[in-house]
């Protein structure tokens, strides 16, 4: 959905409409399936802190299961970004996108949609088991174009064009935009940044058994700067992100991605 106020919608180059979403979403309540999700996008070129709200109360009152929020990124070499860097785009700063993703939890954990990864928010028994699989670092197969997917220590992306992904299919040998065989290290360092969206963190015995290793072992400078930052806490048990450390979550991932 990304949002209900069409001033948004058109700033983020959407092709609905509000009153389309709306209609979308109701339909598929009434359709009977046993669970839906609906997205949204805080952050977003005029956005108001006072239409974050009303959108998030619309989900509730519809009784929409799981919702998911994520901040507005802005993408390298794509028109929202030149825009922004041109100063033609006006965006939240800091601190009012700080107020917006403090809105998101406080409204829908009043809701009863309780906050079980970084931008997941669900009733219960309705948490994504799809995304489950992504954040505990599982094979996932993609299907379609530009699809990802995960296969032991291979990560690789479809083709994004549909016309290609096509004749490809046809051929029985689909080309992949991207392919990659990645090192122990790596799967180690993806298994932290993944695994940290998840509320309930890391399992550290499940982690060295998969790894060889306990985090700490693997990579304890990163581990012991952010301990001493406060955005991560070790116990017994479980590595996990802090109250501090989920409002600064990015500052985590950054430590173990791309290094």
């Amino acid at each position: 959905m990304q949002s209900l106020d069409d001033r948004v919608l058109r700033r983020l180059g959407r092709a609905q409409s509000a009153a389309q979403a709306r209609a979308g979403l109701q339909a598929c309540l009434e359709a009977g399936f046993s669970s839906v999700s609906a997205d949204l996008i805080y952050a977003a070129p005029d956005q108001s802190i006072e239409g974050l709200a009303d959108d998030l109360e619309t989900l509730t009152r519809a009784g929409v299961p799981h919702v998911s929020v994520y901040g507005l990124t802005l993408e390298p070499g794509t028109p929202l970004q030149r825009a922004a860097a041109s100063g033609q785009l006006s965006l939240p700063d800091e601190d009012r996108e700080a107020d917006m993703f403090e809105l998101v939890r406080r409204h829908l954990t009043q809701a009863d949609r309780s906050q079980y990864e970084i931008s997941s928010y669900a009733l219960a028994g309705h948490g994504s088991q799809h995304n489950q699989r992504y954040w505990q670092r599982l094979d996932v197969l993609g299907l379609g174009p530009s699809a990802s997917s995960l296969i032991g220590n291979r990560r690789f992306k479809n083709d994004p064009s549909r016309v290609e992904w096509s004749a490809g299919l046809q051929g029985r040998s689909l080309r992949r935009s991207e392919d990659q065989s990645l090192s122990a290290r790596q799967e180690a360092q993806e298994a932290l940044a993944l695994g940290l969206r998840r509320i309930d963190g890391i399992s550290l015995e499940a982690y060295e058994k998969r790894y060889g290793a306990s985090p700490a072992e693997l990579f304890g400078p990163q581990i012991d700067e952010l301990l001493g930052l406060g955005l991560i806490a070790a116990e017994p048990e479980v590595l996990r992100l802090t109250e501090h450390g989920i409002r600064f979550a990015d500052e985590v991932f950054l430590r173990f991605v791309g290094r």
